[in-house]
């Protein structure tokens, strides 16, 4: 959804998270759906006594799916333990996660009331406001027991739907999304999701010299990035910098050769490089 018009179409950066954690334990299953009082509001069940990591949902475009896929994200993070201190017991934060897991069931709804009355168009709204207000809860102070990989993962995934959500006439989620990166990176300066969603993110608020900077910052030490090389492909291009931003672009398809955004670069980008 972080399109930016060009001359001849419109370009959309990749900024899916690279899954890098394990997956939920062997007793995890999938829930039910809301409807269900022994299931999350999502798309995860976990068993808190042999809950790890659990995997991040695939980020669709759809900010509805992708916000309930989060309810069912958040669920599981409840249930990742804390780490011991001072000899007591490690406490998950399942408190504060499910708090968040309500707030986007309670959404559903109204966004299934909008729906009957205005269709789809209708419960986008109440769905990016949603997921704005949990970036908001997301950033401020975390309780102290949260894991801090389980707050990080929160704050990555939610700015991944962030940026899936904004477009050219709101950019509120992109403000929020790079809100959320921040927060990560002042803890962890080189982690390479949140800097990778952070370029997502300066891509869509028009901020492309910032965009190219956060993704080399991933493509120094990951090679293999396919987003970062998009992204910065993407923000070369609206730069008028198209010998890099061909260049970037052929990095990415040949990472991933079925890469659409890469190959509109690309196409766009080749004719307009000139040699001095």
């Amino acid at each position: 959804a972080a399109a930016q018009e060009t001359p001849d179409g419109a370009v959309t950066p990749l900024v899916e998270p690279v899954v890098e954690t394990p997956a939920l334990g062997p007793n995890a299953a999938t829930a039910k759906g809301p409807g269900d009082p022994q299931t999350p509001p999502g798309n995860a069940k976990t068993d808190p006594a042999t809950a790890v990591m659990p995997t991040p949902p695939k980020v669709e475009g759809d900010v509805a799916l992708d916000l309930d896929n989060l309810g069912g994200y958040f669920f599981a993070l409840g249930r990742v333990p804390a780490p011991k201190t001072d000899g007591q017991a490690p406490q998950p934060g399942a408190g504060f996660f499910d708090k968040m897991a309500q707030m986007i069931a309670d959404s559903k709804k109204k966004m299934e009331e909008a729906k009957r009355t205005g269709g789809d168009a209708a419960a986008e709204p109440i769905a990016t406001a949603t997921a704005i207000e949990v970036a908001e809860a997301l950033t401020a102070q975390a309780p102290a027991n949260l894991p801090p990989e389980a707050l990080t993962a929160a704050r990555v995934q939610t700015a991944t739907v962030l940026n899936r959500s904004g477009n050219d006439d709101d950019k509120r989620p992109y403000t929020a999304s790079l809100g959320l990166s921040e927060a990560v990176l002042s803890a962890d300066p080189d982690n390479r999701d949140a800097l990778n969603t952070a370029a997502g993110a300066q891509y869509g608020l028009g901020r492309y010299p910032d965009a190219v900077r956060s993704a080399t910052r991933v493509t120094e030490s990951h090679k293999d990035d396919e987003r970062a090389f998009t992204t910065r492909a993407l923000a070369y291009y609206q730069m008028k910098e198209y010998a890099q931003a061909y260049e970037d672009s052929q990095r990415a398809l040949a990472l991933n050769p079925n890469n659409e955004t890469a190959f509109q670069v690309s196409k766009l980008a080749k004719p307009r490089i000139t040699t001095a």
